[in-house]
């Protein structure tokens, strides 16, 4: 494969797992939904926004996903979101369907179920 002067090939997978050590538990245990605070990330101090990305790699790798607090966006923000997304799932699948993902060059929009 070609390269771009300075710049090594991505390596294989099985390579790139050879390099890696596997820290991917092999089986899903979890008894609650982890919520990483992530006020750190808006520190000058780089040991405390490195804790805060541990933390969230740790999370994404044994549950999967995670609640985050202390991100610094509006409650009346969310709040707005979430009637927004109640006000166009209660529409017509017709009205919906007008917004479905698989039209769109962006990969966004309406997933029927």
């Amino acid at each position: 494969s070609a390269s771009i002067s300075g710049v090594s090939p991505a390596p294989q997978p099985d390579k790139e797992r050879s390099l890696m050590p596997d820290k991917t538990p092999k089986s899903a245990n979890f008894s609650r939904i982890p919520v990483v605070d992530i006020a750190g990330l808006y520190s000058d101090d780089i040991t405390q926004r490195q804790a805060v990305a541990e933390e969230l790699g740790n999370a994404a790798r044994a549950v999967g996903f995670l609640y985050i607090k202390n991100h610094g966006i509006a409650s009346s923000l969310i709040d707005g979101l979430r009637h927004a997304a109640k006000a166009l799932f209660a529409q017509s699948l017709e009205y919906k369907m007008q917004h479905y993902i698989g039209t769109s060059r962006s990969h966004k929009g309406f997933v029927p179920e």
